[in-house]
């Protein structure tokens, strides 16, 4: 149970590490930050940076955003405005505050743009095993019982071409399942292509890392079925052979 709960609240201490829910606004106003230079050898300086950085993006579509509201009704396409030149605009205002604020370079507050929050993501891809675990347990039951009756190849072939295909939906709803956690990251529902560090990139580069460890995993799972399954028959084998004797 600890092992199952462990991504569960390491989620809940990397979340908070996200956009500063307390700075964000709609009007491209930079808020609540303090004027010092930033040493890059120091570990807590460069996150600051990072979080200043991914918070000016949000800034920036918020207020784009709020603007294509203002002028259309409804929000979610600030990007579109002036072909996204006015977000634009608002990105260079709030990269000069923090040049200003810190002593860093536009190249540097591009890069911090693009790390990610390795403990969030991993904690991310970990909470997602349970819920897969879970769903290549039941595919193995049902494959089991469906098949102990048949020739045992029939029943390997049919878990290998399960397991398959379990995998690659694996990939797809694992990526909703982060699509979700970022939205909660970011305090927004808009998950703009505009982030430089919207996506878990590993996702991206590896999928054959992922498809692969998830047939194996289905494998595994496939066998705990196969042998949970065969010791319910051997206990009720056992439970039935005494009520045979006294018939006898």
């Amino acid at each position: 149970m600890g092992l199952l709960l462990a991504p569960w609240l390491l989620l809940l201490v990397a979340v908070p590490g996200g956009i500063d829910g307390s700075r964000v606004n709609a009007n491209c106003e930079w808020t609540g930050d303090s004027s010092f230079p930033i040493d890059q050898q120091n570990t807590a300086d460069q996150q600051h940076l990072v979080a200043d950085a991914q918070l000016a993006e949000e800034l920036a579509i918020r207020y784009a955003d709020a603007e294509h509201k203002r002028l259309f009704g409804y929000e979610g396409h600030g990007g579109l405005i002036e072909n996204g030149r006015l977000r634009d605009r608002c990105m260079a205002t709030l990269v000069d505050a923090i040049e200003n604020r810190h002593a860093v370079t536009g190249e540097q507050v591009r890069i911090a743009r693009g790390q990610r929050n390795r403990p969030f993501d991993l904690a991310v891809g970990l909470s997602f095993l349970p819920l897969y675990c879970f769903g290549a347990t039941m595919a193995g039951l049902v494959l089991r019982r469906r098949f102990s009756s048949d020739q045992p190849h029939v029943g390997l072939v049919v878990t290998g071409l399960t397991s398959v295909a379990a995998s690659f939906l694996g990939l797809q709803v694992g990526q909703l399942w982060s699509s979700l956690w970022e939205i909660r990251r970011v305090g927004n529902g808009h998950i703009s292509s505009f982030r430089a560090a919207t996506h878990n990139l590993w996702a991206h580069e590896h999928p054959g890392a992922l498809l692969v460890g998830g047939i194996v995993l289905f494998w595994v799972m496939a066998l705990l079925c196969y042998r949970l399954v065969s010791d319910d028959k051997h206990v009720s084998t056992e439970v039935r052979a005494p009520h045979g004797i006294l018939l006898h």
